[in-house]
C-alpha cells in the first residue's frame, strides 16, 4: 500500500528489495540505540484504511529474550478531503427562439479523495419589463431640488403588485442576492440581479407614500430580516419586513428629531451593527450619525464638520477606513474605523453622491453635477482614472459594478447599464426617479429549488476521482420562450467539507442567463407596377 522513497541508518547501510528494507547496522555497543528511518508515500487508494509495518531484528550473539525481537505498527490512513472546482462559475446564451444550445460545465476534483456531487436547479427572474427611451437630465436646473430632497416627478404606476416577481426577488435573497434601489417618483423600493442589473421586482416594497417621501437608500439590517430605508425629506430612517410591508420608524428611536436627522441620505452598517446615517441639514448638520441596532442615538461617528466635512451625502466602509461624499466642500474624505479624520481621499467637482467599490479595490462614486458630471473611478488610493457619462444620461445618483465589469447607475430617469468607455448599455427601468444602489448579502444557500424548463444538465449527479474532472452538458432550450432575458441558478452541492457558497466549497452557485433574441421578420416581397 506504499511506495517506497528511501532509509537511512545512524550506522551501517540499508537496502530495499521487493517491499522489504534489509539494514546491516553492524556492532552496537552496550547502552546504544541504534534508529532506522523509512520513508514512504502511502498510495491514494489505501485510503482510508490501516497500515501494517512489521520490524525485526537478530544478531549472531547470544539473546537471552528472543521475544522483544519483533513488533508490529499499525497506521491509520485519514483520507485528504475532496475539494470541488467548477468551470466556468457563470453561463449564459443568447439564441432565436424555438433552439437548443449545448455548453459545458466542468466539475473537477483537485482533493485527495472522492468527490461525490449533484446539480439542482433555481428559477431567478424572467424578462425585464419594456423601457422607454431617455433623455439626459439637466442636473444643473435640478442641482437645488436635489440638494433638498425634493422630487416632483409625477407617479408612473398603477395595478396590483407583481406577485411572480416579488416570488422570484425572494428567491433571490435566500441565494445570490439582490441589489435595492429606491426611487422617489413612487415612494418605493425596486430589486434587481446583481449580476445582470435586469429589474427582478418594481414594488420589492410597494409604494407607500404615506410613509416614504424621497427614499435615498435601502439596505438590510444588521439582524438581516428587515430592510432600512432612509428618506431624505421626512427625516427618519424607516423599517420594513422582507416582504415590503411597513414595521415603523427605526431611527431616531420614537420618531422624528431634526436635532438629531434633518435632510438625511445615505446610511450604512458598521460591522458592529450600528447604523450610520450622512446629515445634511439641521442642528447636527455636516456630521455621521451613529444608532445602536434598535435605532437609539450614540452620537456622531464623524463628529460635526469633521475634516472640513461639508453636507456629507454618502458613507462607504473599507477594510481600513470610511469614505464620506461631501457635496458642499466638493470632495471625498476618509475616516478611520473610529470615525477620526484621516485626509482628503479625492476633490471632486462638484455633488458626489454614492460611494462604491469595483472587485480590483478602485472606488466609484456617482457624481451628480460640474465638470466631472457622471460615474468617476479613482484608484484605491485616490488617483482619478476616469470619468464615464453618456450623452443621454446626467444627473448620477447610484453606481455599482456589474459582474461584466459595467456599471449600473442611477439618475432621474430610471436604472442605466454603461461601460467604462461612456457608453450607454441599456436601460433596466426607465421613468422612475431612482437613488442609491445597494447590494444586500444572501442567506447563503439555494433555499428555492425547483425546475427550470428551458434549462437542463446531463448528467445530474455523479462522483469524480481526485485530479480528474467530470463534464456537464448544459441545455438552454428557448422552445416556446418569448423574446427576453431569462436567469436561473445551478446550485452544486458535493461532499468537499469546506462551508459555502464560492467554489471550492460545499455549494457552488453558478448564475445562469439566457437571451432570447426577437426573430427577424420575414421577407417580404413588393412589386410596383403590376402590369407593363
Amino acid at each position: 500500500g506504499v511506495s517506497f522513497n528511501g532509509a537511512a541508518a545512524y550506522t551501517g547501510t540499508c537496502n530495499e528489495s521487493s517491499g522489504t528494507v534489509v539494514c546491516d547496522m553492524g556492532d552496537i555497543g552496550p547502552d546504544v540505540i541504534e534508529s532506522v528511518l523509512i520513508s514512504v508515500t502511502v498510495d491514494t487508494a489505501q485510503c482510508p484504511g490501516v497500515l501494517s509495518n512489521y520490524v525485526e531484528v537478530a544478531s549472531n550473539v547470544y539473546d537471552p529474550n528472543p521475544q522483544n525481537n519483533s513488533h508490529t505498527l499499525e497506521t491509520d490512513v485519514e483520507c485528504a478531503p475532496p475539494n470541488i472546482d467548477v468551470d466556468p462559475l457563470s453561463m449564459a446564451s443568447t439564441q432565436l427562439p424555438d433552439t437548443q444550445v449545448i455548453q459545458t460545465l466542468t466539475i473537477s476534483n483537485t482533493g485527495a479523495s472522492l468527490l461525490e456531487w449533484m446539480i439542482d436547479e433555481e428559477p431567478v427572474a424572467g424578462p425585464p419589463e419594456a423601457v422607454q427611451p431617455v433623455t439626459r437630465i439637466d442636473s444643473q436646473a435640478t442641482l437645488q431640488a436635489e440638494l433638498s430632497g425634493e422630487d416632483n416627478t409625477a407617479p408612473t404606476i398603477a395595478g396590483p403588485r407583481d406577485l411572480a416577481a416579488a416570488a422570484r426577488a425572494q428567491r433571490m435573497l435566500g441565494t445570490t442576492g439582490l441589489l435595492l434601489i429606491p426611487e422617489s417618483s413612487n415612494d418605493r423600493v425596486m430589486a434587481f440581479d446583481p449580476t445582470t442589473g435586469n429589474l427582478v421586482d418594481a414594488d420589492f416594497i410597494p409604494p407607500d407614500p404615506a410613509n416614504l417621501s424621497t427614499p435615498i437608500n435601502a439596505i438590510l439590517s444588521a439582524s438581516g430580516n428587515t430592510v432600512l430605508v432612509s428618506d431624505q425629506l421626512d427625516d427618519v430612517v424607516q423599517e420594513y419586513d422582507l416582504d415590503g410591508n411597513y414595521v415603523g420608524v427605526f431611527a431616531p428611536a420614537g420618531g422624528a428629531n431634526t436635532a438629531i436627522l434633518d435632510n438625511i441620505r445615505g446610511i450604512a452598517l458598521r460591522p458592529n451593527g450600528n447604523l450610520l446615517v450622512t446629515v445634511g441639514g439641521g442642528a447636527n448638520a455636516d456630521a455621521v450619525a451613529e444608532f445602536d441596532t434598535s435605532g437609539n442615538y450614540l452620537g456622531n461617528f464623524v463628529a460635526n464638520g469633521a475634516g472640513g466635512l461639508d453636507s456629507p451625502f454618502d458613507a462607504y466602509g473599507r477594510t481600513a477606513d470610511w469614505l464620506v461624499t461631501a457635496i458642499d466642500s466638493d470632495n471625498i474624505l476618509s475616516y478611520d474605523l473610529t470615525g477620526a479624520f484621516i485626509a482628503q481621499f479625492a476633490a471632486i467637482n462638484t455633488f458626489p453622491e454614492q460611494a462604491n467599490e469595483a472587485g480590483n479595490s478602485n472606488v466609484l462614486v456617482a457624481n451628480f453635477s460640474g465638470t466631472e458630471e457622471g460615474v468617476v473611478e479613482y484608484t484605491a488610493a485616490g488617483a482619478l482614472v476616469g470619468i464615464y457619462d453618456p450623452a443621454t444620461l446626467g444627473g448620477y445618483r447610484g453606481v455599482y459594478e456589474l459582474g461584466n465589469g459595467n456599471l449600473l447607475t442611477t439618475n432621474g430617469s430610471g436604472v442605466h447599464e454603461i461601460d467604462r468607455s461612456g457608453n450607454l448599455v441599456e436601460t433596466k427601468i426607465s421613468g422612475v426617479s431612482s437613488r442609491f444602489i445597494e447590494y444586500v448579502a444572501p442567506q447563503n444557500d439555494c433555499t428555492n429549488l425547483a425546475d427550470v424548463p428551458w434549462l437542463s444538465t446531463d448528467p445530474i449527479s455523479g462522483t469524480t476521482a481526485a485530479g480528474l474532472g467530470t463534464d456537464v452538458d448544459v441545455t438552454f432550450d428557448s422552445t416556446g420562450l418569448a423574446g427576453g432575458v431569462y436567469n436561473a441558478n445551478l446550485c452544486i452541492t458535493s461532499n468537499d467539507p469546506d462551508a459555502g457558497p464560492g467554489n471550492g466549497t460545499d455549494l457552488v452557485v453558478v448564475p445562469v442567463e439566457l437571451t432570447v433574441e426577437e426573430p427577424p421578420e420575414p421577407p417580404n416581397i413588393d412589386v410596383n407596377p403590376l402590369s407593363l
